[in-house]
């Protein structure tokens, strides 16, 4: 019972620290996307402990295929980081042409304070 605290207290802590990072980051797309998997694995974790339990196995070989499971998930990632830097790149060129475009618009505005054509 002692230990539930502190283990509840660094799931929540990692839970809002990502969420915080995602949604400094990233579009609300990826952000829905994070909770539309996050839902998915929570439904999914009893279902596997379940059919582990089913198939005359017991608890260890549960955790043991969800130890690969995650361990799979943490290569791929690990793999496919510089894939995304090169989108956090482009997203952050998409960015500064925005940023361009929205300045020549107000430019543009600003400008039209002054039209001098109709003198």
């Amino acid at each position: 019972m002692s230990c539930a605290i502190p283990l509840g207290i660094g799931a929540g802590s990692i839970d809002t620290a990502l969420n915080n990072y995602v949604a400094l980051h990233y579009y609300a797309m990826q952000m829905s996307f994070l909770h539309c998997f996050y839902g998915i694995v929570v439904s999914l974790s009893p279902y596997l402990m379940s059919l582990a339990l089913s198939e005359n196995m017991n608890w260890r070989k549960g955790y043991r295929t969800v130890f690969f499971i995650q361990m799979t998930i943490a290569v791929i990632t690990i793999i496919t980081l510089p894939l995304w830097k090169k989108v956090q790149t482009a997203q952050t060129d998409e960015e500064k042409i925005f940023k361009l475009a929205d300045y020549r618009c107000q430019s543009e505005t600003d400008l039209s304070k002054y039209d001098i054509s109709n003198s």
